[in-house]
């Protein structure tokens, strides 16, 4: 169950973050829309960070490898549909030997989210180094620096309290948490937040002082878990700001009580487009190898109940082909609460990931619904057959289903009452 879970997450990143889904539907179907209007979609990503292959289909029409457009630090990949179903193939190599193929289902407006402009992938993050010393910590405390969108590092009085943050740059904010150790449990009893100019490589930031009047008084509300598989779930809870996405800071370990403490940054500290949010997670063993997930965005601390979701329906799953290449055949049936996206990943060995997904809006135009099919692109100009699943080499499979109101493109920013919901399932098969 530890490889399950260790290997899972890299397959359910992929599916979620390309949203990615194909379908490979009746060709004599009738299109519920015909004739639409033509229409052009851009999909932008970060130049140099672009995938090594995309190619896009329109309708059931045949799949065609589509060229960037560079321009800035941006390339664009064209395409103009004229049916109201589209999908999109991207492929991605890594230094270290992973192929990533995700293919992702929908109607062409929605066809955007497959890019991904976010700012660490566009070069404006610089490869800085800062250093700093946390003082106003006792030996029963931890400081938690967190700078940008990578970077983080505890330090404690044994350590000396200082530290070292790496790859950050740009204007910056800067936040440090300081955890209190009372009996078997952690609180956060401490917040230092500075927002300021980029700092030079090498630079070093002044003392952040939790004995000092810059420290700010966390609040303390209460969140209430609802639904089934309250216990042994855990939470968490952060602050997404400009320029930092995701900073957590504090944590309740796996515990039976639904209603919990949780720690945020008072409201009249946040700035203009500041976020907060809490989110709670099953365990993937109570169910099988289901779990699941709930997340609020807010502003101000207030008592807050999270609900999870129904539990995500298990696919079918078989094989439309096996050789040359392996192809995957996935059919769920439609769920209220995950109104968002449906997609399965399938890793083999560590080297291979195949994602493909759906959006309810293309499954709704299709026949055979949310019928996740990889399709057969050995065919289309530049395809690399290495980036395929290949028979006799065990599977593993994640599926995932996303709800809320939460947007899906990497770089999407959430505001105050978004929501999001997630149900995966796992499991092992041999082709």
């Amino acid at each position: 169950m530890k490889t399950l879970a260790k290997i899972r997450l890299l397959a359910l990143a992929m599916c979620t973050l390309a949203a990615c889904s194909d379908y490979q539907p009746n060709p004599t179907a009738p299109d519920p829309n015909p004739d639409p209007a033509p229409t052009t979609v851009d999909i932008a990503f970060c130049n140099g960070a672009q995938p090594r292959w995309v190619a896009f289909q329109d309708g059931d029409g045949q799949w065609a490898r589509a060229d960037p457009v560079l321009a800035g630090q941006l390339a664009t990949f064209r395409h103009t549909f004229t049916s109201s179903r589209g999908a999109i193939a991207t492929a991605r190599e890594f230094a270290d030997g992973l192929t990533t193929l995700s293919i992702q289902y929908a109607t062409p407006a929605e066809l955007t989210i497959a890019g991904d402009q976010r700012l660490d992938l566009c070069g404006v993050i610089a490869d800085n180094t800062l250093l700093g010393t946390v003082a106003g910590i006792d030996t029963d405390e931890v400081a938690v620096v967190s700078s940008g969108r990578s970077t983080r590092e505890a330090t404690t009085v044994a350590e000396g309290s200082a530290f070292t943050l790496r790859q950050v740059g740009g204007p910056q904010e800067l936040i440090a948490t300081r955890l209190t150790r009372v009996d078997n449990d952690v609180f956060l009893t401490g917040i230092i937040l500075r927002r300021g100019p980029e700092l030079p490589d090498g630079a070093t930031i002044p003392v952040l002082d939790f004995g000092s009047a810059e420290v700010i008084h966390p609040t303390s509300r209460v969140v209430t878990l609802a639904g089934s598989g309250v216990n042994g779930a855990v939470s968490f809870n952060g602050l997404r700001t400009a320029h930092s996405d995701n900073v957590i800071i504090h944590g309740s370990p796996s515990v039976t009580p639904s209603a919990r403490q949780y720690f945020a940054v008072p409201d009249d500290r946040l700035a203009p487009g500041d976020v907060q949010f809490i989110t709670a997670t099953t365990n993937a063993t109570n169910v099988n190898n289901i779990a699941r997930s709930t997340t609020s965005y807010f502003r101000v601390p207030t008592a807050r109940t999270l609900t999870f979701p129904e539990l995500p329906h298990a696919p079918e799953i078989s094989f439309a082909s096996t050789a040359p290449t392996v192809r995957p055949r996935a059919h769920f049936d439609a769920q209220a609460a995950y109104d968002r996206v449906t997609g399965i990943s399938y890793q083999q060995l560590q080297s291979t990931v195949v994602s493909v997904s759906m959006t309810p809006a293309y499954a709704a135009a299709n026949a055979g619904g949310y019928d996740l099919v990889m399709p057969d692109l050995s065919g289309v100009a530049g395809f690399d057959s290495r980036w395929a699943l290949h028979p006799g080499t065990t599977l593993l499979w994640t599926s995932s289903r996303i709800g809320g109101t939460l947007g899906l493109a990497p770089n999407v920013a959430p505001v105050d009452g978004d929501t999001r919901t997630i149900g995966t399932d796992a499991g092992f098969m041999t082709p």
